[in-house]
């Protein structure tokens, strides 16, 4: 068996007085496909924000590999600088995360900031141009581009400094038939590689040939299943406002 990741111990997270995830512990391991599964609001996000430590627990403690992921140890350059090269983040908007003024220094931009040579770079952004088909759009400014594309760039992006670990929040969202088998072909290679992918989405066509676990959250932002992506019992998708029942 694959060795622990995240290991989160009685983790629940308040938004002022409102509550975006309830108590939860579960172990997340290396090489897991782990997709979120749940109605808007439920706390799918709050989940991937907080193992991104981009926030932190309310009550409960977060590990990552065996040592607490808090705004203390976050503090410490040389965690902060192991944790975030390891642990990557694609948000929901890709627009949030694009600010460059062409896609080839947006691709750039986090392997730059790691300290590595201009060479180093140009070899990440050759990889990556293969991986993410985007030669054609090095030059063009990422506001211009489509959804799909945007999206691609994020990937890319968030490629280019090498993590171990993705965390998804909807990346084939109001995506056309495309540009979701485009990015779907890009994290089947990531999987095939080793890394571990965790995504919220909404998608249940195909859950079980994409992912290895599935957890369903509850509108009351708690955990009411965990098992293999191919097993969820029906009454669950149905009771959990996953299932289309126009």
């Amino acid at each position: 068996m694959s060795h622990p990741l995240f290991e989160l111990k009685n983790v629940s997270f308040l938004y002022g007085k409102r509550n975006a995830l309830r108590p939860l512990s579960l172990t997340l391991r290396e090489g897991e496909r782990v997709a979120l599964l749940g109605a808007n609001g439920c706390g799918k996000t709050t989940l991937l924000r907080l193992l991104a430590g981009l926030i932190f627990p309310t009550l409960g403690e977060i590990h990552y590999f065996g040592k607490p992921l808090s705004r203390d140890t976050l503090d410490d350059s040389s965690f902060r600088s192991f944790f975030r090269a390891q642990v990557g983040i694609a948000f929901q908007h890709p627009e949030a995360q694009l600010f460059c003024p062409t896609v080839e220094e947006e691709i750039a931009f986090g392997p730059r900031q790691m300290g590595l040579g201009q060479e180093e770079v140009r070899e990440r952004l050759i990889d990556l141009e293969e991986i993410s088909r985007l030669e054609s759009l090095l030059e063009r400014y990422p506001g211009e581009l489509s959804g799909g594309e945007q999206r691609r760039v994020v990937m890319a992006a968030v490629l280019a400094v090498a993590p171990s670990v993705l965390l998804l929040d909807e990346p084939t969202a109001a995506l056309d038939p495309r540009s979701r088998a485009e990015l779907k072909r890009i994290f089947a290679s990531l999987a095939k590689s080793g890394k571990t992918l965790i995504t919220a989405t909404h998608e249940l066509t195909g859950l079980e040939r994409d992912y290895d676990r599935a957890l369903v959250f509850s509108e009351d932002h708690l955990l009411v299943w965990d098992g293999s992506a191919g097993e969820i019992p029906l009454e669950v998708l149905r009771e959990n406002n996953l299932l289309d029942l126009s």
